[in-house]
């Protein structure tokens, strides 16, 4: 079974918030005493260096027979779940679209 969790990012102060202390509150998520956060959902997935992979990732997969970098993506969330997200160990989590906006342009 997967682990639910979440994390935060506050666009405020422009911090990660870590995925501890959420509560909701009506329509609202309280984390760490701050409201109304931006949330990220962890998929259940780590990646070949055994991070934990959130909704709003930006990944590099590597090709299996050669190594090389094929491209980078964006985990997003779908009907059918999390997508795109090839086998684990192919894959390297970059950054994420809050921190890391620059690494976008080479996103598909």
């Amino acid at each position: 079974m997967k682990s639910v969790k979440f994390r935060g990012w506050n666009a405020e102060t422009k911090t990660m918030l870590p995925p501890q202390d959420l509560t909701q509150s009506g329509k609202y998520w309280t984390w760490l005493g701050e409201v109304d956060v931006q949330l990220m959902q962890y998929t259940g997935l780590k990646d070949k260096n055994g991070v934990e992979i959130y909704e709003g990732d930006i990944y590099t997969v590597w090709s299996e027979l050669n190594g090389e970098n094929v491209g980078q993506y964006v985990v997003e969330w779908t009907r059918a779940g999390f997508g795109p997200l090839p086998d684990e160990q192919y894959i390297q989590v970059i950054g994420n679209i809050y921190e890391n906006q620059d690494l976008l342009k080479d996103a598909a």
